[in-house]
């Protein structure tokens, strides 16, 4: 249901009103405007999930320039556009101006291919210009495109960079959705800005699933061989209990992150993952890129300098076997529920490295069979819903 200032925008849109001038074409970016997402991340993530032995080819290609990049990604890694996370104020602002008659152009950086793809799927744009042969489709380049098909001032312009800021200096009028930092006030002095979308969200809510903090609960199995030992009143010992606490916490969400960079489109076509920040869009996918890197070098780092260096191989195990799980392991019945029953064993021994205790064979055990029963309860728990969830 619209709300009563969109529909006073629709019942006094000038394109359906005969008597006032027709508005000029609107020109909408993709990545970081319509789409909550980076195409060429995007592809780039989809390529290392095909080809994993070749996950570094793209930084090679890059050396080619940035439309090299493109047209190679492009020729190798598919997208599923229909899945991809369209801002949802963006594209009902485009459907508006679309009903009314407006003409609609989808003038984007990505590769053509995707975004001839997007394009045919919205059935909102009369044209598209895209990155194709050696032109990477940004900034001035954009610019100068737009001025030869429309002239200056001849057209209106969405996006939200500051490679925008080339593009709204040409255009009549600049509409802005969720701009990056400072490019909302570098717009507003160039004195045309016409409105800002923007899309509500809570960062924090966000980042802390995405992050999994919630998952980080499990590393309370650290402190099992402590409450064994009867040394739970020991300081020092609380001390490095902690410290391995947050590092195995820092290290599973390092995975989590990856993980979910390459299960990015999978995730997408789920019906719960696909509510996962990252997968919607309210999480930065150039953000994670960074981050998961950053955090497995703080856990390992952190580990060598201030834990044993058991804990250190402890660790350097459970982002293995997790890596492992997540990427190929998860998809055999059976290693699956003895992989997922390892992982929680393996906090347990990262626990008794910590804290230098003895590791028994009953405590070992014990841990086995317990979390192998718990792994099976919840396969048997998933598979029995995803079959009434079929037969639904």
């Amino acid at each position: 249901m619209k709300s009563a200032r969109q529909q006073a925008q629709t019942d006094h849109h000038p394109a359906a009103d005969s008597s006032a001038p027709a508005l000029p074409p609107l020109a909408v970016d993709l990545d970081g405007t319509l789409l909550r997402s980076d195409l060429l991340v995007e592809s780039a993530c989809a390529f290392a999930r095909h080809h994993p032995l070749q996950a570094f080819m793209p930084l090679l290609w890059l050396l080619q320039g940035k439309a090299a990049l493109k047209q190679r990604l492009a020729a190798m890694a598919p997208i599923e556009v229909a899945a991809l996370p369209y801002d949802p104020q963006v594209l009902e602002f485009l459907q508006q101006e679309h009903a009314a008659g407006r003409r609609l152009i989808l003038a984007t950086a990505s590769h053509r291919h995707y975004a001839e793809a997007i394009a045919e799927h919205l059935g909102l744009f009369e044209q598209v210009l895209a990155t194709e042969g050696e032109v990477n489709l940004s900034a001035h380049h954009k610019r100068d495109l737009l001025v030869q098909h429309h002239g200056e001032q001849g057209f209106d312009y969405l996006g939200n960079s500051r490679d925008d800021l080339k593009v709204w200096e040409a255009a009549q009028r600049a509409h802005l959705a969720n701009p990056e930092r400072g490019v909302e006030a570098a717009a507003r002095r160039q004195g045309n800005v016409e409105q800002v979308l923007r899309t509500a969200g809570n960062p924090w809510r966000d980042w802390s699933q995405q992050l999994r903090l919630h998952q980080w609960a499990k590393n309370a199995l650290l402190f099992v061989p402590l409450l064994a030992a009867h040394k739970l009143g020991d300081a020092a010992m609380l001390l490095n209990g902690l410290l391995a606490f947050v590092l195995f916490g820092l290290c599973a969400s390092s995975v989590y992150l990856l993980n979910d960079l390459l299960d990015l489109q999978d995730d997408r076509q789920h019906h719960r993952k696909r509510h996962r920040p990252l997968a919607s869009g309210a999480v930065p996918i150039k953000s994670v890129l960074l981050l998961f890197p950053l955090l497995t070098l703080t856990a390992f780092a952190g580990a060598a300098w201030l834990l044993p260096q058991q804990f250190v191989l402890a660790l350097l195990c459970y982002y293995g076997l997790t890596l492992s799980y997540s990427l190929l392991l998860k998809r055999y019945m059976g290693v699956d529920v003895i992989v997922l029953a390892t992982l929680y064993t393996l906090r347990v021994i990262a626990g008794t490295f910590a804290f230098g205790v003895t590791l028994t064979f009953w405590m070992l055990a014990f841990s086995m069979f317990l979390f192998l029963s718990l792994a099976l309860v919840k396969r048997y728990t998933e598979l029995r819903d995803s079959r009434l969830m079929g037969k639904s």
